[in-house]
């Protein structure tokens, strides 16, 4: 009996293992059957398979580009009319007229409009960072678990070792 309960946390790493079988993706592969990795190598991993920081690094480039445009001026604006048979003219010629303008903002509002967007930008990028950082820490997290494991199960295959030694003492 003594023996059946040491295979026991061996069998339970190796169905845990099963059942996290399926969560591995086909870049996981190079995990499988790893006797020594570093916590340097689950993280460069997590990091080259996440999707989301090469969006969200492409949304503080666009929120950078936003920044340098937002203190510029409006666009101007150009209108054209006619007006046939107005009451200036006599003949029923048609009458013309084009107009250029241009909107202008209250003193010093572009400036903070710019900043504004820069600040913005700066949050996006502190953003990634945060998500950069909870990745990292994740990434460590299933390290430590992956070498506790990895020690537990070499712990049960000694101690299975010394049981069968035991075992052929007593027997």
């Amino acid at each position: 009996m003594v023996h059946d309960f040491y295979r026991w946390p061996g069998s339970l790493a190796l169905i845990l293992y099963g059942l996290s079988r399926p969560l591995l993706g086909a870049d996981d592969a190079r995990f499988v059957g790893l006797t020594e990795a570093s916590a340097e190598q689950f993280v460069a991993a997590t990091l080259a398979a996440n999707p989301a920081l090469p969006a969200r690094e492409a949304a503080w480039e666009a929120a950078r580009a936003r920044a340098a445009q937002a203190p510029a001026l409006a666009d101007p604006t150009l209108s054209y009319a006619f007006a046939p048979e107005t009451l200036s003219d006599s003949e029923g010629e048609i009458s013309h007229a084009v107009e250029l303008s241009q909107r202008l903002s209250w003193p010093g509002k572009r400036g903070l409009r710019g900043l504004r967007a820069e600040h913005e930008a700066q949050a996006v990028r502190e953003d990634i960072d945060a998500a950069r950082l909870k990745l990292i820490a994740a990434a460590k997290d299933s390290f430590a678990d992956w070498y506790y494991v990895h020690g537990a199960i070499s712990v049960n295959r000694a101690n299975q070792r010394l049981l069968r030694g035991c075992e052929s003492i007593v027997i």
